[in-house]
């Protein structure tokens, strides 16, 4: 894991020492050719990496060449340990999503 995690940039930078060994699990999905989400999820006792303020919707995450931000922040417990889970998507399909705006319709033939 240790190959993966020093591909993974938070905001630009190398995750610390301290997100690497707080990571307990690290998921990619996607294609061949591109990653479509990133799923990165990280034990927080006391919720003192959430209260630190570095992780944030829109933040850069960066994997290899793949750019990337997370979407979603979640918490949870863990057999009484909290957890925090931060899904990362596209910055480009995030950028188009936004900009979709409430007037198009799903689904529509």
């Amino acid at each position: 894991m240790t190959r993966f995690v020093d591909s993974v940039y938070l905001r630009g930078a190398g995750l610390s020492q301290q997100l690497i060994e707080s990571l307990t699990s690290a998921d990619l999905g996607g294609s061949m050719t591109s990653i479509n989400q990133l799923t990165l999820t990280f034990t927080d006792p006391g919720w003192k990496l959430l209260g630190s303020g570095i992780f944030s919707i829109n933040t850069s995450v960066d994997v290899e060449d793949f750019a990337m931000e997370i979407a979603s922040i979640t918490t949870g417990n863990d057999v009484d340990v909290e957890n925090v889970t931060l899904k990362c998507r596209s910055r480009i399909i995030r950028k188009l999503k936004n900009r979709r705006g409430t007037r198009v319709l799903k689904n529509a033939s």
